[in-house]
Order: C-alpha cells, then structure tokens, then sequence
C-alpha cells in the first residue's frame, strides 16, 4: 500500500510539469512528448529516486533540483548538450531557466529523451534488425546519395551537410552500437564517466553538472531503447514507413503511428509502467538469442507500413486458403503472417492477436489491401506502451545495478570508513575510488584508487577499508567496472559525523 502511495504521488508531481505541446522533427517516437513521457514514466518505476534519495543523499529523489550554473566551465560534452538544450522549452520543464539553472533530477532525464532526437538525423542510429544485427539500411528505389540531395534542396540538410557527409544518407549504426558509441554524448561511456563525475569532481558546481549530464545520458539510452518499441525501426522500414504510404508528412516528421501516438497521449498521458523487465544484460534489452529483448518481440508481434503483405489479386475462383498464402509468400519477416481471410466485400477487416488489431485489409474490386489505421494504431499503443516502458525502467535498474553503502566510525581517534559494494553479477572487476571534502566544500581523492577483480559467484559483494583525512566534513565513493551484465557504475556519498 505504501509502495502504491509514493508511486501515485511521484506521478501527480510528474503531472506538475504540464502536457507539452511544443514537438522537434524526427523519424522515430515524438522527442518531446512520447520520449520524454516514456523515460518519466520509467524512472518513477525504476531504482532512479532510491540512488537519488538515499544513495546521494538527495532526499526528494526524481524531484530534487539539480542546478547547473551558467558560470560553470562545462565540458566539451556537455558545452554540446547544453546548446541542443536551447532548442527546448524552459516552460515545459525541460531546459532550466537562465536565473536559477536547476531543474528536477527527473526533467533532467526527460530532457535528455528529448535531445537523443535533436537534430533529426540522430534517429538514423536508432534502428535495429535482431534477424541480422544491422542498422538502418536501404538499398532500393531512390539512394542514399539522391536522398541527401533531396534533403538539400528542400533545406534540410544543406550544401555544407551535403559536403561533409553529415546529412541523413539513409543508412545508420546498429542501436545497440550507437548505445556504446564513444561518439555519442548521451551513449553509456559518457553516461559513466559523469556518473563517476557526480561525486568526485573538487566543486559542487561541478559535480551538479555532472550529475546532471549522467540524468541527460540516461533519459538519451531510454531513449534509444524505446524507438526499439516502434515496428518501424526493428524492421529495415524507413522507406515504406517514413517515405512511402506510411507518412502522410515528411520523413523528419515522424509516421503515421508515432504521430497518432504523440497527438493520443502527449507527454504526461504516456501509460505508467507496473513493474521493470528484468535482463541479463544491457544488450538483451534491445535483442537476445532468446527472443525476448525488445526489439525481437516486437519484430516478431507488428506489422510496420512497408512490411505489411502486398496488396494479392483475385477472382471468382480465389479461395481464403489460396490469399493467404500469396499473401505470406510475400512477408519480409516471417513472424507476424496472415491468418484466416474474409474475401467478401463490405467495409474493411481486422486481423486480431491476443485481441488487439493487427492490421485491417478490405477487398476493392479484384483485389484484397492490406492496411494500417487508426485502430490499428490506438491497439498496437494501448497494449505496447507499458510494455516499452517496462523495458526502459529495466534497463535504468541495470545501468544503476551496483550499489555503495558507506560508514563512517572512529577508532582511537582516527575516522574510518568502511564501503560495502553489492548488486553487481559475477566476475565483476573494477575501480572503487574515495574522496573526502573539506570545509570548504572541496573534493580529494584519498590514497589510490583500488582494484577488486572476479568476485565470488553467487551475490557478489565486497567491503573496503579507507583512513579518512582529519578534518573532512563529508565522504563519497565511486566505483566502476565490469560484471556479466556489461559495464556498471556506481556513487554514493554521506557526512563524515
């Protein structure tokens, strides 16, 4: 009951924020109103407000202000989040006000869901096909190289994009890639180096804005998991889905369904999420040999626009039986097919699957279409929005897995501090790292890092031992390494007294 009850407050504060109205171009879920809902609604369900509250001491968790000073020398990486943060709007919650810089720790992940899809082109990196472990590619009808120049002429990409090859050519990394990319500014290494940064840089600015850049990189990887929950991008179909019948805008302008989407549920309507997924490593979120990371399940459960069954010829002597195997002869994926057809005239059908609509098809003249509408649409969200989320609050509770307990006692005078480190699978080696802050609210490293390596099986758990400095007032820790799961970071801070 009281887990029930912080729930339902955590989504009426998250209510505060407003419905947001204002949405940026891109082919994948909407930036501004479906991604950033989903990453809201998946850090409220996930271990976010506890590492928050408890583990750095910020006892409002998702609604803590984390400021940003405008008088702060950010990093490079952060120089380039901050300038895609202009693009957004104050109002809505997502790019702090000029005169305070904070904004809560849960806005700074939605703002970061936001950003992944600023500019447009970055959703090139978000599409990913389980059956052969590609990206984006396209290879027939119109080419990358006359689609850039389409892009240019119409103002998109322009001749300095064209150039330098940095307009959108129709191809792109694998999303899973793009997760790990150093040269993605919200990808995982970023994410753990800002981590890290939130309690061991030297000033509090400092580390604000770092944690505030590790929030950003975690609403940016929920984010690319997520666009694994649109057909669109688990199955190669930019060109049916965003160029061809699909779309009834321009490609930088989203489908059809994400549209449908956006306009339903906005950012504040986007389903709560009941509990995490659970998976065996960062990389089985989006795909495994199991079938059941998201991007399988969803493959293998929907229908996009290009990849639904080509419309299948009649006549007087066509039997069911015989449209339907025509039909699924033509299937790009084997999984979803066609089932049981009605061939008679009079409105259109659907094909149903665990009684949500599939796809509709009606028979025109001599002819059977097969087609996707908005019923289609308002199933295919009713039933995968939680699902979505489900697997985006998973894989934050991955991302956030390891966790540090700290004690501070005195023994004969001298300041002691103890670090538990649990959460983590086996064999996890790494770096656990100890600072002390003085009175002047300034951060040191004590002694040398310390290397632990293959913990034992089972629940692996660790316990290290430190001298504290005399005169520090506060102590934090951080800890980075690998287990069986993948990469894992972990911080934690507390008073020395």
């Amino acid at each position: 009951m009281k887990a029930s009850m912080k729930r339902l407050s955590a989504r009426a504060a998250l209510l505060c924020f407003g419905s947001l109205l204002w949405t940026v171009p891109a082919s994948a879920w909407d930036p501004a109103t479906t991604q950033a809902g989903i990453a809201e609604q998946a850090a409220i369900a996930s271990r976010a407000h506890q590492i928050l509250a408890v583990g750095l001491g910020r006892p409002l968790g998702l609604f803590e202000p984390i400021a940003v000073s405008p008088n702060e020398r950010l990093t490079p990486r952060m120089k380039l989040l901050w300038q895609r943060l202009g693009l957004l709007s104050s109002a809505e919650g997502y790019r702090p006000t000029a005169e305070s810089g904070a904004n809560p720790a849960v806005a700074w992940i939605a703002a970061g869901a936001a950003i992944e899809g600023v500019p447009a082109e970055r959703g090139r990196h978000h599409f990913f096909d389980p059956k052969s472990g590609r990206g984006l590619q396209d290879n027939p009808g119109v080419t990358g190289g006359v689609h850039s120049l389409k892009l240019a002429v119409d103002g998109r990409g322009g001749l300095r994009g064209l150039a330098t090859g940095t307009t959108f050519d129709l191809t792109g990394r694998p999303a899973i890639g793009w997760m790990l990319s150093d040269e993605n500014e919200l990808g995982l290494p970023n994410f753990l180096s800002a981590m890290e940064n939130s309690v061991g840089l030297e000033t509090e600015s400092a580390r604000q804005a770092s944690l505030a850049e590790a929030l950003m990189c975690l609403g940016g990887l929920g984010a690319v998991l997520a666009d694994m929950g649109e057909p669109a991008h688990v199955r190669n179909d930019f060109r049916g889905t965003f160029l061809g019948g699909g779309t009834a805008g321009s490609w930088d302008q989203g489908s059809d369904f994400e549209r449908f989407v956006a306009n339903k549920y906005g950012r504040a309507g986007i389903p709560g999420v009941a509990s995490a997924t659970e998976r065996t490593s960062l990389e089985a979120y989006f795909s495994s040999p199991d079938g059941n990371g998201l991007a399988d399940r969803t493959q293998q459960q929907f229908f996009s626009y290009g990849t639904l069954p080509t419309d299948v010829l009649i006549d007087a002597a066509s039997t069911p039986k015989e449209v339907r195997a025509t039909a699924n002869e033509a299937l790009t994926y084997p999984s979803p097919s066609v089932g049981k057809l009605s061939l008679r005239s009079g409105g259109r059908k659907y094909q149903k699957a665990n009684g949500a609509r599939q796809f509709a098809y009606e028979r025109t003249g001599d002819k059977i279409r097969f087609f996707l509408d908005e019923a289609v649409y308002a199933d295919t969200s009713e039933t995968w929005l939680p699902v979505i989320g489900s697997y985006v609050a998973g894989l934050y509770n991955s991302l956030l897995r390891a966790e540090l307990a700290i004690s501070v006692s005195e023994v004969q005078g001298v300041q002691k501090v103890s670090i538990a480190l649990k959460g983590l699978k086996t064999g996890a080696t790494g770096t656990l790292k100890l600072y002390a802050q003085g009175e002047d609210g300034r951060r040191t490293l004590v002694g040398s890092p310390m290397q632990f390596s293959a913990l034992a099986s089972g629940e692996p758990a660790a316990s290290f031992s430190f001298e504290l400095p005399a005169g520090a007032s506060r102590v934090a820790a951080s800890v980075r390494g690998q287990d069986a799961a993948g990469a894992f970071v972990a911080v934690a801070e507390r008073s020395a007294r």
